[in-house]
């Protein structure tokens, strides 16, 4: 999973993301979504029932094996 703003791929917080019923995914790290900015569709197009907070040391963990 990778930041849709900055491509950050390591640990950098929390990815918050978006998932669409039509398998459209965006994610941003914690940096890139705190900054005003920055244009990351997700801002915009996010209802908060749609909203997930993934942190990345479990993720990471699961993605190493």
């Amino acid at each position: 999973m990778l930041c849709c703003v900055c491509g950050f791929r390591s640990r950098h917080g929390v990815i918050y993301g978006h998932t669409a019923p039509v398998s459209m995914r965006m994610f941003a790290c914690e940096t890139c979504f705190a900054k005003p900015y920055l244009f990351f569709p997700c801002k915009f197009y996010i209802r908060p029932t749609w909203l997930i907070e993934i942190p990345l040391d479990k993720w990471t963990q699961e993605a190493e094996g």
